[in-house]
């Protein structure tokens, strides 16, 4: 009783499990591919909103001959295009390239980082504007700040900007202290008097190189770079040949900070180049080509797929857009080029949605586990109360067992007596069909203690290494009056040997061919088998014959067709408790009129 009760108590809980691992898996994947492609959609909108924002700061209008275009000036679409990187979230990976109407490339974006400056300017060591210029856009791109330091100063500067706050609220900021313009500004003087006017050109938007770096600590209380308390200073080592071919520096005022921002420091600002990217997988096709969306109505632009999860969103522009090639000059129609503006932006849907796929999973993974376990606490309490019924059953059916065998002790012996004694035919008839009856009762009891033995947890198997072949000869030996009665075709390799209790696999081998003599179709044959590994007896059965596989191990269970033949319906079950008790595969097949039991080993 323990031992079923643990093995059902264990399939159980397999069964249950894998049901709700299975459910938990299928529900997992729908989650997945609707989190996914829902993912994809509301990534490609948020690049359709960049793009958008990207245009109305990246072009200017112009009224021009009586028309409204767009026109650019290539040294302001620089800046406003780096300008927009860092306003963007950084999360963002895009990049901004600018092609003539033949798909040269004109200029494309990098990485780099857009200060707001004010600074005083100094050329050939004197100070040249009296005043600071304030505020000014300044550009300065990070490989090349990055090269102009060594690995220790890189490091040093990188381990104050990760430091977290101070108890007192203070920090620590990276100051561009002094910076070399890459372009020389034009610089002409004009008589005003008796003065002269400094006019300085190209010193907004400009780009820089770094040539002295402070960190400073700092809190947000403080207005004035002189509040603040300088903790290093760091020397940029620029090349000698630089330095002599560049006169004019920009220096720290006393007022306004010239802040680094420490996530352009530490390699956040990375870009990556989309355009190189896209131009080596798909040539220049892409520049003209909206890609997958191209003829759809859910975005205006289109989007290539360059890895499982990883797309190039392609915002294009090529209408009225134009680039001024003279400055100096008014702008008129004459002096338009057209110029096609790509924007790429780079989305990675796996790595957006992954955290709420792998939580989600987690979640529901948790919710099925809690509800498969309440499941199989509740049928394996059902379960347990039908085994003790069934306990009970059959306690109180192996007492009635042997309560009844004392009185057909007696019952038998009388019919016996009643037999010897007989004067008549009448006498001898009804004496012989107690008796017979008698016995039959006598072979239920045995049956049924027998099977009650084998359920029993006290049962000791006997396993040993015995020849499977001489057992079936001699079991086939026995019933060799019955041949002439039923045609018996038996096949035995030699020498079959098994590890199993040779007494109970004995009486199981002997129940199936009983059972197949019983109520095999006295028209037809048996067929036995036996080969090095398994073991089969077929029997063929009436046409009208209705056979439930589910229930034939059953105990008491027969089929209509054999309800009125001679049985107690204990003999398969008797032969399943020996297969599973000597942990031998077992089964049956019914096809064809054909009843087909087998086990391997």
């Amino acid at each position: 009783m323990k031992k079923r009760l643990v093995h059902e108590s264990r399939m159980m809980f397999i069964k249950i499990m894998s049901i709700f691992l299975l459910v938990s898996i299928l529900v997992s994947v729908l989650y997945v591919y609707v989190t996914y492609n829902g993912e994809k959609e509301i990534l490609l909108d948020d690049c359709e909103d960049h793009f958008s924002s990207f245009m109305n700061e990246s072009l200017v209008y112009t009224s021009i001959d009586s028309g409204n275009l767009f026109s650019l000036d290539m040294d302001g679409m620089e800046y406003t295009i780096n300008n927009f990187q860092n306003k963007s979230n950084r999360n963002v990976n895009f990049q901004a390239v600018v092609f003539d109407k033949s798909n040269e490339m004109l200029y494309a974006s990098q990485n780099c980082y857009v200060g707001n400056y004010s600074w005083y300017l100094y050329g050939y060591g004197e100070k040249i504007l009296s005043d600071n210029i304030s505020p000014g856009y300044v550009v300065f791109f990070y490989d090349n700040f990055i090269d102009s330091l060594n690995d220790e100063q890189i490091e040093q500067i990188r381990s104050y900007l990760t430091c977290q706050k101070n108890a007192d609220g203070s920090y620590y900021e990276l100051i561009c202290k002094e910076f070399y313009y890459e372009n020389e500004p034009e610089i002409t003087e004009e008589k005003y008097g008796d003065d002269f006017i400094v006019n300085v050109q190209y010193l907004m938007n400009t780009r820089i190189i770094p040539s002295k770096l402070e960190i400073v600590l700092t809190n947000d209380d403080h207005d004035w770079y002189v509040q603040d308390e300088v903790i290093a200073e760091f020397e940029v080592d620029l090349d000698q040949e630089f330095i002599n071919t560049h006169h004019f520096i920009g220096k720290q005022t006393e007022t306004k900070r010239n802040v680094i921002d420490k996530n352009f420091v530490l390699g956040k600002y990375e870009q990556e180049d989309l355009y190189s990217e896209l131009s080596q997988k798909f040539g220049d096709a892409w520049i003209d080509n909206k890609g997958e969306l191209a003829n759809t109505v859910e975005h205006t632009n289109g989007y290539y797929q360059i890895s499982p999860f990883e797309y190039i969103y392609c915002g294009y522009d090529n209408s009225l857009g134009a680039y001024n090639k003279n400055d100096e000059k008014e702008l008129t129609s004459k002096d338009l080029q057209i110029v096609k503006i790509r924007y790429l932006e780079k989305i990675n849907v796996l790595e957006s949605c992954i955290n709420r796929i792998g939580m989600t999973f987690i979640y529901t993974f948790i919710i099925l586990l809690i509800v498969g376990v309440v499941v199989w606490y509740i049928s394996w309490n059902t379960l347990k109360k039908q085994l003790e019924l069934e306990k009970k059953r059959r306690e109180f059916t192996n007492s009635m067992a042997h309560d009844l065998k004392t009185p057909l002790f007696v019952i038998s012996g009388n019919a016996e007596n009643m037999l010897l004694c007989a004067v008549n035919e009448n006498e001898k008839y009804y004496a012989q069909n107690v008796v017979d009856k008698v016995n039959t009762v006598n072979d239920m009891i045995h049956d049924m203690l027998e099977l009650s033995s084998f359920e029993s947890d006290k049962i000791r198997i006997c396993t040993e290494h015995f020849n499977l072949s001489d057992i079936v000869q001699s079991i086939i030996d026995n019933y060799i009056s019955m041949m002439d009665l039923c045609d018996i075709h038996f096949e035995c390799a030699d020498g079959v040997m098994i590890d199993a209790d040779k007494m109970m696999l004995q009486r199981a081998m002997q129940n199936l061919i009983d059972n197949a003599l019983k109520y095999t179709d006295d028209k037809r044959s048996i067929s036995i088998r036996l080969d090095n590994h398994s073991f089969s007896i077929s029997n063929s059965v009436s046409e009208n014959a209705k056979i439930n596989l589910k229930y034939i191990w059953e105990p008491y269970y027969r089929s209509e067709n054999t309800a009125r033949k001679d049985g107690n319906g204990l003999g398969l079950t008797v032969v399943k408790s020996v297969f599973e008790l000597n942990d031998l595969k077992y089964g049956v097949k019914f096809k064809n009129n054909i009843i087909t039991f087998w086990y391997s080993f």
